[in-house]
């Protein structure tokens, strides 16, 4: 490598910290794979070095380090990828898969994630039931991401039916399970299936606290479980979360604001102000020790609608314009719809009602790129009942929308919705 160096033929580029070719370099290694039998030599070489590269990613303690790594060896990784399918490299599919999976997820490269695994996929024989298994049980999680929703339920559906057949171990099969029930369950709240969304996160608590109760994943399957509880039947167990917070101090202190954050919301959805007021507080504090940018932001935002539930509108409103402005659309998507929501609605407390509707509709905007109905609907609901006092012809229209969908709002919202149709302007 030094001789190729001294000779021009490799430079490095400091911008992107990597070697590259001369031309005449490039040329010669083409000839060269005109011999079928060196490429392949070179290529199973090849495939087999990034493939293995990938594989750090496999385990789930290595994240951000491991991820800025990889990420300029993206374009090896897929070709990579593709010969090992390409020559039938079963058993290496089978260990990087996850690490694939995991890698497209931090990366945020959906797209690559969904190309690659379809194409393994495409390229697995029905007989070999352990790569399938695997390979659509991944594969379902990235058209959860790009909102193919009916995809990700057929695939994690089949993926979880052949695993009780297949020969994986009982480890990865957990895993395997965890991931293709944990994209069912997401899938069911994003089309607004509240109850099929807490009975598959019923299935995911039990199955964690039968095999990992002492993993940072049964803080997940706590917290996914009380969500969905609420959001379905109007239940809070704060008791689950007291639990979830005493594992997350002992194992996984990066839990904490989420965990802090739902409290807070559950507090708030109950008029328990003070106790809302010091969980989010608590969780904007620890999400600063911890540097998650994401979980600063939706505390904050929480303390925006906990502003507007003490009629504290015009600190709502300061809140939600400084929150919009720190945000990041691409990276917090959802953050900047629900708070567009929640400076609507503090804006139509103000008796600002152009403003109230220009921000929902914003926000509606917006939550169609996300392609969320439950969002969608808890938007409108709010926008129901912040700007129809009486039964005009758009009231009415709102109306009959949210009442044929009333089985998809959250529970929450859907309580408020049937009390304003309760209210003598809308009778």
């Amino acid at each position: 490598m030094r001789s190729f160096i001294e000779t021009s033929l490799l430079r490095f580029e400091a911008q992107t910290q990597r070697y590259s070719f001369h031309p005449l370099l490039k040329r010669y290694l083409h000839d060269l794979f005109i011999n079928q039998e060196t490429a392949s030599g070179f290529l199973t070489q090849h495939a087999f070095y990034y493939l293995s590269k990938l594989d750090r990613l496999f385990d789930e303690d290595n994240g951000e380090d491991e991820l800025k790594n990889l990420i300029p060896d993206t374009v090896e990784i897929a070709s990579a990828w593709r010969f090992a399918c390409d020559q039938g490299m079963s058993h290496k599919l089978f260990h990087s898969a996850k690490a694939l999976q995991r890698f497209a997820s931090l990366s945020m490269r959906y797209d690559l994630g969904d190309d690659l695994l379809t194409y393994g996929l495409s390229k697995t024989s029905e007989d070999n039931l352990n790569i399938k298994t695997v390979l659509q049980i991944n594969l379902a999680l990235f058209k959860w991401y790009k909102h193919d929703y009916e995809k990700a339920k057929e695939l994690a559906s089949q993926g979880l039916t052949q695993l009780d057949k297949s020969s994986i171990s009982e480890d990865r099969q957990v895993s395997l399970k965890r991931l293709g029930l944990g994209v069912l369950q997401v899938c069911y709240g994003g089309t607004g299936e509240l109850e099929q969304a807490f009975n598959v996160s019923k299935k995911i608590f039990d199955l964690v606290a039968k095999t990992q109760p002492d993993s940072p994943a049964y803080v997940n399957a706590i917290i996914d479980l009380v969500m969905s509880e609420n959001d379905a039947l109007g239940i809070a167990n704060f008791a689950r979360l007291e639990e979830a917070e005493r594992l997350a101090r002992e194992k996984n202190r990066y839990k904490l604001p989420d965990l802090l954050c739902l409290r807070g919301k559950l507090f708030i959805d109950n008029n328990t102000l003070n106790d809302a007021e010091l969980s989010l507080e608590k969780a904007e504090n620890e999400a600063k020790l911890l540097n998650l940018p994401r979980w600063i932001l939706r505390a904050q935002m929480y303390k925006a609608e906990l502003a507007i539930k003490k009629q504290e509108f015009e600190q709502a409103k300061s809140l939600c314009i400084a929150l919009l402005a720190q945000s990041d659309e691409q990276t917090h998507l959802a953050i900047t719809y629900e708070t567009l929501q929640r400076l609507a609605i503090a804006e139509a407390k103000l008796e600002n009602l152009e403003c109230a509707t220009h921000y929902f509709d914003e926000a509606l905007s917006k939550v169609r790129k996300g392609d969320n109905i439950s969002a969608y609907l808890s938007i409108q609901v709010s926008r129901f009942l912040s700007l129809f006092k009486e039964e005009t012809e758009e009231a009415q229209k709102l109306r009959k929308e949210l009442e044929t969908n009333l089985h998809k709002i959250d529970f929450p919202d859907r309580l408020l919705f049937q009390q304003a149709l309760e209210s003598p302007s809308h009778q």
